[in-house]
């Protein structure tokens, strides 16, 4: 028998759209300033203790360009990105190593000089992240973008944004 056929599939139904009542959202760790120091001397905290690595540690540095980072796998990244720091850390040197592909966040939104089609990408994926989602509606994402649904629909097809 499939799942989706099982007769148990109208009771997870019932208790998901109980539990959508009062939706978190949480902004991305990006825009979570100091809280990304704080989940990272957590993490390092976890990892030295689990690895028995007692002598090394964070310095100011690390924590600044740690905050710096854009963090586009948000905690579970930050949460990899600890691991491996402290297991392949020595106490003289830290390896932490972010994504090379991921650039640190600049001071200027088009510093990288983005496409015109990649600033659309961010601006749409910014206002669906700031409506948690909702498209339509009052304070949705197509009234924000003062554009009709299909044209969004389409546009996001485009820019591949699902």
């Amino acid at each position: 028998m499939h799942f989706w056929n099982a007769p148990h599939l109208g009771v997870l139904l019932k208790l998901y759209y109980r539990l959508n009542v009062l939706p978190i959202v949480l902004p991305p760790l990006r825009d979570r300033g100091e809280e990304v120091v704080l989940l990272t001397r957590h993490f390092w905290n976890r990892y030295v203790k689990i690895y028995n690595r007692e002598g090394i540690q964070l310095n100011g540095k690390d924590e600044k360009k740690l905050k710096a980072y854009n963090w586009p796998g948000n905690i579970r990244e930050l949460k990899n990105v600890m691991e491996r720091a402290v297991i392949l850390s020595t106490s003289q040197d830290k390896e932490i190593m972010l994504s090379p592909k991921r650039k640190l966040r600049a001071g200027h939104p088009f510093s990288d000089a983005p496409t015109f089609d990649e600033v659309q990408r961010r601006h749409i994926r910014f206002v669906l992240e700031k409506t948690g989602g909702k498209i339509s509606g009052r304070g949705g994402t197509i009234e924000i973008l003062g554009m009709k649904r299909q044209t969004l629909y389409a546009r996001m097809k485009k820019l591949g944004i699902k």
